[in-house]
């Protein structure tokens, strides 16, 4: 299967021990000869691998590293000193990391790594993604660019991929010079060379994907909020990453990615299709009775519905609170979340904005009292184990925005992959609790937008029933 594969998907769901099966990957690869980076995409997965194999080498960003010289993060003595504080910390955990042949990186260091013109390097034998799922995401992202009128000063005119790529050429030639003259300069000067060098790399790595895939790229002109007043914004995004620079991975590089939520819509969308591909379906390791999915009658949260059925979306979160001890979650949107604080008032409840989500979760999971977190955009990264952690509810379904004009344009062109990113943030959330064999968790869906298996009840799993894995439909009961 290995020398048949340029590509092997590993298919474990929650509890199936992705982290020692990467490991074990590695140590095969260099009892060979080999050499293999692992990526994740948050360093708390870094913390948990190095948790199990403490000695692995390993590399996140330079602002997690603090100096031993200097009473700062190792990204802000960069910025001042043009990276040469003797002893660096981030350099010495680099250095160990690209020498090592099985090394640990956040993935958006190892992208930075293996293609910035600074510091590109020889990438490994081998690459393990974990949590996959994530790729197209974060890969989309480092060719999206914002382009601020009143800032950039595009043109009034451009609007086509010819138009964008000429104007990022002629800026990008003005780009080493200026960061010629700002290192010559004070501190303040030396770190906003830094900035300029990164948007420099984000205009070559743009053009690059322009030339090579022009039909790729959707460009939009809004408003948005800019220091609290609205301007004129040109977004670039890519609709697919086929035929654009690999910037992850190298053409003759082994693949392995790992998730528990993958499908082959994520394969085309990342332009894999035409790699040789294995799939290894891992079985669940947790028996189906300690992750029931109860799928309720249901309210309707639509937007037209939401505000109707607000106050019995409210009672029957409370119905669930009451019924359960310990701690609880329901995932939804800000939106709703905002609403729903005016029913469900007591102190058990917690809520939580944008800007303070990372303290009120850690407040939340280090709390001693039965709290419920209302939690929103946490339907992955969230690790509920343990039996403090008896329930979890989704009360919306995270369905893609169709605010997004790019959201729409999947739907009405592509809609097998939007019907993919509903449902996996589905599949996501449910794998938020319930992380091992001799633990125990029940899930609540209490959108009827999900509907049913059996399409008694028309809705999402009725439209993309093929693509939900047979544990999940395992654990589904109907109240």
């Amino acid at each position: 299967m290995w020398a048949a594969a340029d590509v092997i998907l590993l298919d474990a769901p929650v509890g199936a021990g992705k982290s020692l099966c990467a490991m074990t990957i590695a140590n095969w690869v260099a009892f060979n000869g080999k050499t293999t980076a692992i990526t994740t995409p948050r360093v708390a997965l870094q913390e948990q691998y190095l948790r199990d194999w403490p000695d692995l080498p390993t590399l996140k960003g330079m602002s997690h590293y603090h100096c031993n010289t200097f009473d700062m993060s190792c990204s802000s003595v960069s910025e001042l000193m043009d990276n040469k504080c003797d002893g660096c910390v981030y350099t010495s955990c680099r250095t160990k990391s690209l020498q090592a042949p099985i090394a640990l990186f956040n993935v958006h260091s190892y992208i930075y790594l293996y293609n910035s013109r600074y510091t590109k390097t020889k990438p490994k034998d081998v690459l393990i993604i974990d949590e996959a799922h994530t790729t197209f995401d974060i890969l989309s992202d480092q060719f999206e660019l914002r382009l601020w009128k009143h800032k950039d000063k595009y043109p009034d005119e451009m609007e086509t991929v010819g138009d964008v790529y000429t104007f990022l050429e002629s800026q990008a030639k003005k780009f080493p010079k200026e960061i010629a003259q700002l290192i010559q300069g004070d501190a303040e000067d030396k770190k906003e060379a830094e900035k300029v060098k990164k948007k420099q790399e984000k205009y070559l790595r743009v053009m690059e994907g322009l030339s090579r895939a022009p039909t790729n790229f959707f460009i939009q002109k809004e408003q948005e909020l800019y220091n609290k007043k609205y301007h004129e914004v040109l977004r670039i995004r890519p609709l697919d990453l086929n035929h654009m620079p690999e910037i992850l991975w190298s053409p003759r590089q082994k693949i392995v990615m790992m998730t528990g939520t993958i499908h082959d819509q994520d394969i085309k969308m990342l332009g894999l299709k035409n790699r040789r591909i294995v799939t290894v379906k891992v079985p669940n390791p947790i028996p189906a009775s300690r992750r029931p999915i109860v799928i309720t009658r249901g309210l309707n949260m639509g937007a037209e519905y939401q505000d109707k059925n607000l106050r019995a979306m409210a009672s029957e979160i409370e119905r669930l609170a009451g019924i359960h001890g310990g701690k609880g979650v329901v995932h939804l949107t800000y939106g709703l979340s905002h609403k729903l604080s005016a029913y469900l008032t007591d102190p058990r409840y917690m809520y939580h904005t944008s800007d303070n989500r990372e303290e009120v979760l850690e407040n939340f999971l280090s709390s001693e009292e039965d709290k419920i977190l209302i939690a929103c955009g946490m339907t992955t990264g969230l690790d509920l184990v343990g039996p403090k952690y008896q329930w979890q509810a989704i009360a919306k379904v995270p369905y893609p925005s169709l605010g997004d004009p790019l959201i729409r344009k999947w739907l009405n062109e592509n809609p097998d992959w939007f019907n993919w990113l509903s449902v996996r943030q589905v599949l996501q959330a449910v794998g938020r609790i319930c992380r091992g064999p001799d633990d125990y968790g029940v899930t609540y869906i209490l959108d009827n937008s999900v509907g049913t298996l059996d399409g008694k009840r028309f809705g999402l799993f009725k439209r993309v029933g093929k693509m939900i894995p047979d544990y999940f439909k395992e654990s589904i009961r109907y109240e």
